[in-house]
């Protein structure tokens, strides 16, 4: 991404983490109807990256001027920087 970026970059992700995972199993058993989403929904959380994890492969990418912003209300983080 950072070879590729112009002036910059914007990463939109979920967030793992285990209250995200327990949020999501427990809306998949209760809320959710579709077998796809109650199955993915967990899945999806489960897969996401921490945001340490984030920082590091950022840092090992070679970008130097980016900022990780957490929206713990929607269990979201956004990775953003400059070239």
């Amino acid at each position: 991404m950072n070879e590729l970026a112009r002036i910059g970059y914007v990463l939109n992700d979920l967030q793992r983490n285990w209250l995200t995972i327990w949020t999501a199993e427990l809306l998949a058993r209760t809320i959710m109807r579709s077998p796809i989403v109650r199955h993915d929904g967990p899945q999806s959380f489960r897969a996401a990256f921490t945001v340490s994890e984030l920082r590091s492969m950022a840092t090992e990418g070679g970008m130097k001027d980016f900022h990780i912003r957490r929206h713990q209300g929607i269990y979201r983080m956004v990775l953003s920087g400059t070239k």
